[in-house]
């Protein structure tokens, strides 16, 4: 298994799906790349990633509704970064109210994506990993 964090992109642009997912195994991190709503839904619901990164704008399933299914679960993670290419209050708001942690608008470059990525998970990169491991580690009893 790899130790990284896995970073799942729905994305259904191929040429943006592929240059977040360069961006961030660049960084370290482990992407599932899909190309629409129902298949992030069918791969992150049996095996949630560890952040899932959205296009509010998918087809089939759009981001607004992956978010709300995925939180429904009652897990606490995946957490969501949401993309989304339309500049209003409203698309923010709405992915606010379906749990996302946190609402890019496109365009966005290579160092706000990392960067909010890493502020949502609280460490960086291969080092996330190690991190969250820490945490879910029963602590001794110090004898």
């Amino acid at each position: 298994m790899d130790p990284r964090p896995v970073i799942m992109i729905a994305e259904n642009n191929p040429d943006l799906r592929w240059l977040y997912q360069h961006w961030l195994e660049d960084a370290g991190f482990f992407v599932r790349p899909v190309e629409d709503g129902a298949w992030a839904l069918a791969e992150a619901l049996p095996d949630p990633p560890d952040l899932l990164l959205v296009d509010l704008e998918l087809p089939h399933v759009d981001g607004f509704e992956v978010c709300r299914r995925m939180r429904a679960t009652g897990a606490s993670r995946p957490l969501i970064l949401a993309t989304c290419a339309r500049p209003d209050r409203i698309a923010r708001i709405r992915a606010e109210c379906a749990s996302a942690d946190c609402v890019l608008l496109k365009p966005f470059g290579r160092v706000e994506l990392i960067t909010q990525v890493e502020r949502i998970l609280g460490c960086a990169g291969a080092d996330c990993y190690n991190d969250m491991r820490k945490l879910e580690q029963p602590v001794g009893d110090g004898g």
